[in-house]
């Protein structure tokens, strides 16, 4: 019974990772695009006066970017993980599971405590940016919660 819950806490982990890594790629290249599209002639028109506010624009709209980064490299390695430890026949050799053993309570930690971090401190007060649902907030900590679930479960085992 233990191991059929392990693999569909594992396999829960593997879907909510893979769609908070997806998400969070494609909010990335849209930001990159409408980045490069808005910024771009402005550099030529802005006038002495209106300079610092531009840089401070500049400034929010990396950092939001450079949080999404991380959230979207912290999803898609705990999902690699996931996938590698659960299914280890098909991507990867038969010892992988017992070297992933030890990295994916780790790796899920690390996303859990980036997660938090970013949603609840980094983006809304540092970086003023108040558009996340409460669905996408869920799929996040689902996503992170199915990770460190399973890690935990796996040392126990």
């Amino acid at each position: 019974m233990t191991v059929f819950v392990m693999k569909w806490i594992g396999i829960t982990g593997i879907i909510l990772n893979t769609l908070y890594a997806s998400v969070t790629g494609a909010a990335l290249v849209i930001g990159l695009i409408f980045f490069w599209i808005g910024f771009g002639n402005q550099t030529h028109k802005r006038r002495p006066s209106h300079q610092p506010i531009w840089d401070k624009i500049q400034m929010m709209v990396t950092g939001t970017m450079a949080v999404v980064f991380m959230l979207f490299l912290l999803s898609s390695w705990n999902a690699n993980l996931l996938v590698k430890q659960i299914f280890p026949g098909m991507v990867g050799g038969l010892i992988a599971p017992f070297i992933l053993t030890d990295q994916l309570p780790a790796a899920a930690a690390v996303h859990i405590f980036w997660t938090l971090v970013s949603l609840y401190w980094l983006l809304p007060y540092v970086f003023d940016f108040k558009g996340i649902s409460w669905k996408w907030q869920t799929i996040a900590l689902g996503a992170c919660g199915c990770s460190t679930a399973y890690g935990l479960l796996l040392m126990n085992s």
